[in-house]
């Protein structure tokens, strides 16, 4: 395992990358417990959010998001569970995954559910990883257009700082 670069702040201790990434997680978990996406300017109130139309725009945007991140943190435990030796290389990746689904539980309405889809894992340890590459790039695609959808600015900059984490943990796969 290759040591982490040390990022050096003023007047503060050093952090290294896996302690900004949780600080990371920790802020969007706080930007969350502070933003309702029921609470947009013109956004309507009342529907189930996984309804469609009767539900508000944020509302359907959050349910979205959910999905998408449930679906990411299945497949990365899938790949893991198919080949335990990517374990220490996806383990930052899965802990991203579990801090976002964390965060957008925290914005959705009570009693909703999240829908994974499945992924099929290729046999090859190299082949799942392209595979999961290419699914997280989809995901990070996903969460900007998510974020310019959401009415509410909070959530909307949570979304963007997902895709911002979520381009980290891609960089740090890639080597």
């Amino acid at each position: 395992m290759t040591p982490t670069r040390q990022i050096e702040l003023p007047g503060a201790r050093t952090l290294g990358r896996r302690g900004l990434l949780a600080a990371g997680a920790g802020i969007a978990v706080v930007v969350v417990t502070g933003c309702d996406p029921q609470s947009s300017a013109g956004t309507s109130s009342g529907g189930n959010p996984s309804s469609g139309a009767g539900a508000a725009p944020d509302e359907q945007v959050a349910v979205t998001a959910a999905d998408a991140v449930a679906s990411a943190l299945a497949a990365v435990t899938r790949t893991i569970g198919a080949h335990p030796r990517l374990a220490g290389r996806l383990a930052g990746l899965q802990g991203l995954h579990r801090a976002h689904a964390a965060a957008l539980a925290a914005v959705l309405p009570a009693g909703t559910k999240t829908t994974a889809r499945p992924l099929a894992v290729p046999h090859g340890p190299a082949a799942a990883v392209t595979a999961l590459v290419r699914a997280e790039h989809d995901l990070h695609d996903s969460l900007i257009g998510l974020a310019l959808r959401a009415e509410n600015g909070p959530f909307a900059r949570l979304l963007g700082t997902m895709a911002a984490g979520l381009t980290e943990q891609l960089a740090v796969l890639a080597r």
